[in-house]
């Protein structure tokens, strides 16, 4: 039944009536249609992102039977049962037919637009009014539902012809925004092929790339990391840093994003002295493989290693060859601890090192660096457009 109504802040030139709020089971009406055989269809996941294929996120199928399944059509509303105030909520706008977890709950929509439908799930609206159905779950990140308390939730939807005209316009936001990210997989995926080609892998008896560019003839040089790098542990307080800035194990396992000024930290807290032209890495779970070449002098938290070098090669060069793969799968066969695992800081200096001669050092650094300007672009375009599509979501609905 339809209660008191609502204009969103932004809308298409030409609609001007209200919304009106229905009730949640006024909308979607649950399917219970399940399987009888194993794989009866092709296997499904709803991720916070998107619906998948259940191979496309997992390497094997998790369960032990399908048997029980539910059937899923294009259309269909599916909502993850613990963690949907998180946005684990979409519409199958991708697969014909499909099965998929009794975890979740499966929806028909009853009559309005799926494209509208899937946008407005993602809305911190939609989050909102989930939330408020929820009770605390087995962790903090885990809630149940109260189904029956969300059917009773009301939803503020307008006319079919408004929704279309929402749901295809953020549509074709969505395919631009896909087209950004299918770009950023390419170019971080040929970087990481260029990388594994253009440096020497010292440990299989190469002396010499693969890939190399025209006029270079003359062998790599060979050095252990303990030769090419000091590890500096010295510890200064964080007040000692004045305008530097300070970086911690946890800034860098987030892309480097949000680093604070020192003045905002503890003046107790101790720090390792760091230059431009170090090379810091992240020593807490080193296979997410977080290092940088630092453009500024600072100062780094316990946890995070730095690489000083003692010779004069170009310092990118340096960093380049430790985050080709081969340096992060050489730390990993001496890891230490299971909850948070470290690397061993002696086993480390044992790793081998191919160094290319200074002018062809210069070569790959200008390539790379110009590889990397292209994906910085490339990610710059990508959040805009992100945050363009939640801006929208927030003032497009109601």
């Amino acid at each position: 039944m339809a209660m008191k109504k609502k204009r969103p802040k932004i809308r298409f030139k030409g609609f001007e009536g209200e919304w009106a709020f229905y009730a949640f089971r006024y909308l979607f009406t649950e399917k219970r249609d399940k399987t009888q055989e194993e794989f009866e269809d092709q296997l499904l996941s709803c991720a916070i992102d998107g619906i998948y294929l259940n191979s496309e996120l997992f390497n094997h199928f998790r369960g032990s039977t399908t048997i029980g399944y539910l059937k899923v059509k294009k259309n269909d509303l599916i909502l993850s049962a613990q963690n949907l105030h998180l946005g684990n909520a979409n519409v199958n706008l991708r697969f014909a037919s499909g099965i998929i977890s009794p975890a979740y709950k499966v929806y028909a929509i009853n009559g309005d637009n799926p494209y509208f439908i899937n946008a407005w799930v993602k809305s911190e609206h939609a989050k909102s009014l989930f939330m408020s159905a929820t009770t605390e779950g087995a962790s903090l990140c885990r809630k149940n539902i109260e189904w029956e308390f969300l059917y009773d939730k009301k939803v503020c939807i307008p006319s079919i012809s408004e929704q279309e005209k929402i749901g295809a316009f953020l549509m074709t936001l969505d395919k631009l925004i896909e087209k950004f990210e299918v770009k950023l997989d390419k170019l971080r995926k040929l970087k990481q092929a260029l990388l594994k080609n253009m440096f020497v892998d010292a440990l299989s008896g190469q002396s010499v790339p693969q890939i190399r560019f025209k006029g270079y003839t003359d062998k790599w040089e060979v050095k252990e990391l303990r030769e090419v790098f000091e590890m500096p542990t010295a510890s200064i307080s964080v007040s000692e840093l004045q305008a530097d800035q300070y970086i911690s194990t946890e800034h860098m396992l987030q892309n480097f994003e949000g680093i604070e000024p020192a003045s905002s930290l503890p003046v107790y807290l101790s720090a390792c002295r760091f230059f431009q032209d170090d090379i810091l890495m992240a020593n807490i779970r080193p296979y997410l493989n977080k290092i940088w070449l630092s453009d500024r002098n600072g100062g780094a938290s316990s946890d995070v290693i730095i690489f000083r070098q003692k010779g004069n090669s170009n310092p990118a060069f340096l960093y380049y060859e430790l985050t080709d793969g081969r340096f992060i799968r050489y730390v990993m066969k001496s890891i230490q601890g299971s909850k948070m695992p470290r690397g061993n800081k002696q086993a480390m200096q044992s790793f081998e090192m191919s160094i290319a001669p200074k002018l062809e050092q210069t070569e790959i650094v200008r390539m790379f660096h110009s590889f990397d300007q292209g994906l910085v672009r490339t990610k710059t375009k990508l959040t805009k457009l992100r945050r363009i599509k939640q801006s929208l979501l927030e003032k497009m609905f109601v």
